[in-house]
């Protein structure tokens, strides 16, 4: 792994770390999806808000964080991408999610 990609996951290890609230909340929150439901970062916020500001900790980094650790344990597959909804995003193209039928262990 290059030294970039090593900085970015223990960035996001940390960004979920910081939100010890928010991110077990937001696993739930897909993990109770049905299998096939598709969703956006931005559906989980509208259900969630967004994660609380932390002192010297940049206030989305947990959302960030969250994607890639959900797809690692094989909860989500990316599967197009959708329009935001959000006004200051001015309808620009965000990644869609789809909800899979089988979590990973932590041995697989």
């Amino acid at each position: 792994m290059f030294e970039g990609e090593q900085r970015k996951t223990r960035g996001q290890a940390h960004a979920l770390d910081a939100q010890p609230d928010w991110t077990p909340a937001a696993i739930a929150w897909v993990r109770e999806l049905p299998e096939g439901e598709t969703f956006t970062t931005e559906d989980i916020t509208a259900a969630l808000g967004l994660p609380r500001v932390v002192p010297g900790a940049f206030r989305n980094g947990a959302v960030g964080g969250l994607i890639p650790a959900l797809k690692a344990r094989g909860l989500i597959v990316p599967v197009g991408y959708a329009k935001s909804k959000r006004k200051r995003s001015h309808a620009h193209l965000i990644r869609l999610w789809e909800r899979t039928a089988h979590e990973r262990t932590a041995t697989a």
